[in-house]
């Protein structure tokens, strides 16, 4: 339950007393009133009257589809109160008593949305997919633009709820699985740029999100913007490590104009977890997640490869020669992996229901071996300062010796498009 929804406190629940349509009536008449443009949020000024208010907004959220109006009306109404940047951004007097407190309550009851169940047929669907965006949208802005005055007992409370809300959309039970195809996009872009704006250290939260991504991982979109994410960190990286040539001065997030200056430490420990999140591809059950992973492993080798080759480190003098990245260094990051996938090495989980079913085979993946084979060869091509280690030469002449004899034409070609500089190269 660590890293469950939001369970509402029995005496935070207090309509469960009485019937659905009881239920309904109260919290339609609340919502109305709290909504409208002429509700004065100043009028409430003590903890119980607050209370009292947000047991019955809150409970709107858990209606489901036939009520999604009423958890748009609570869902503005706390915009209201949490976000500054909301037109009419006005909290009760009371939120300032415990404002921690408050704001992790009212962050959890937006959860309960996507617990409900949801059908493509339900008349309404639509318009609760559009409040359960707003939603998502409205978690991350709450985040981000109350982060600075956030003390970590909140911050970590929301970077579970938001986990939590990530696995039922992207990870559904069944009755969710409409919800999932329309929101998985949105829902993990949210956590992981919230999670990039926590720049937690805390290995238990670390620990729970590498979890989920073992879950996440066969859907596309997921590995597409951790791939993303990647890249991202990759080119802020290399600024600070290599000088203002290259790479970026700032880390990018995902919603427009939004950026982050974190310290090197940081950044290399964010870099270092976030590549590591995606678990192990060979895992993967998804040809073309498979494939949109090894190409992010290659084009992040490529890219170190490439800056280190043709950059100073900071505070070197001007005309010290350059210091190319160490391929040993990226193969003991990045070489099982891509040894791995060009090997052609898959192990779907027992029991998983996104291993290699539905029709798919192992020659499904042949896209993602090649691109591996491609990459490695770049990168034993390229200009050494120190000799390549006898077990990745071995490991790497063995690869390519078993996928040229084999009669698989795009890898071959592959490797033979990429290849060709290492017979310029004298490789011991």
């Amino acid at each position: 339950k660590s890293l469950g929804f939001l369970e509402l406190p029995d005496d935070e629940n207090m309509l469960q007393l009485f019937g659905e349509s009881a239920r309904v009536a109260i919290i339609s008449e609340t919502c109305g009133q709290v909504s409208s443009a002429s509700f004065d949020s100043g009028t409430i000024k003590t903890e119980s009257q607050l209370q009292f208010t947000l047991s019955l907004l809150g409970a709107s959220f858990s209606l489901g589809l036939n009520q999604g109006d009423l958890a748009q009306q609570a869902l503005r109404r706390y915009k209201s109160w949490m976000l500054p940047s909301f037109p009419s951004y006005s909290p009760p007097a009371a939120m300032k008593i415990d404002f921690q407190k408050y704001l992790r309550q009212m962050f959890g009851h937006l959860s309960l949305l996507f617990q409900n169940k949801a059908s493509l047929s339900h008349p309404k669907f639509e318009a609760y997919i559009a409040v359960c965006s707003d939603a998502l949208d409205t978690m991350h802005m709450i985040f981000v633009e109350n982060y600075d005055r956030m003390n970590e007992e909140s911050v970590h409370f929301m970077l579970k709820i938001l986990l939590a809300t990530g696995d039922a959309i992207l990870e559904p039970e069944e009755k969710q699985v409409p919800l999932s195809d329309r929101l998985a996009s949105q829902a993990i872009r949210v956590l992981l740029d919230v999670w990039l704006v926590a720049g937690t250290k805390d290995a238990s939260l670390w620990k729970g999100i590498s979890d989920m991504f073992l879950r996440w991982s066969h859907r596309v979109c997921v590995v597409s913007q951790w791939q993303e994410v990647c890249w991202s960190i990759t080119m802020y990286l290399e600024r600070l490590l290599f000088g203002e040539n290259d790479g970026l001065d700032v880390l990018h997030l995902s919603t427009k104009d939004a950026t982050l200056r974190p310290s090197l430490a940081d950044t290399v420990h964010l870099w270092y977890r976030m590549l590591f999140l995606i678990g192990d591809p060979a895992y993967v059950g998804n040809p073309q997640a498979y494939l949109v992973i090894i190409r992010a492993l290659t084009a992040i080798c490529d890219s170190l490869l490439t800056v280190g080759s043709t950059f100073h480190p900071r505070n070197s003098p001007t005309n010290a020669p350059p210091v190319p990245t160490d391929g040993n260094s990226l193969l003991a990051i990045f070489g099982p992996w891509l040894f791995e996938a060009s090997f052609g090495v898959l192990k779907p989980r027992k029991g998983n229901v996104h291993g290699l079913t539905g029709g798919i085979s192992e020659s499904d993946f042949c896209d993602g071996q090649a691109e591996a084979c491609a990459g490695l060869c770049r990168l034993f091509c390229t200009e050494q300062v120190r000799p390549f280690r006898e077990l990745y030469l071995g490991r790497f002449f063995s690869c390519m010796y078993e996928n040229l004899v084999e009669n698989n034409h795009h890898i071959i070609v592959s490797i033979i498009s990429h290849i060709h500089p290492i017979f310029s190269r004298e490789l011991k």
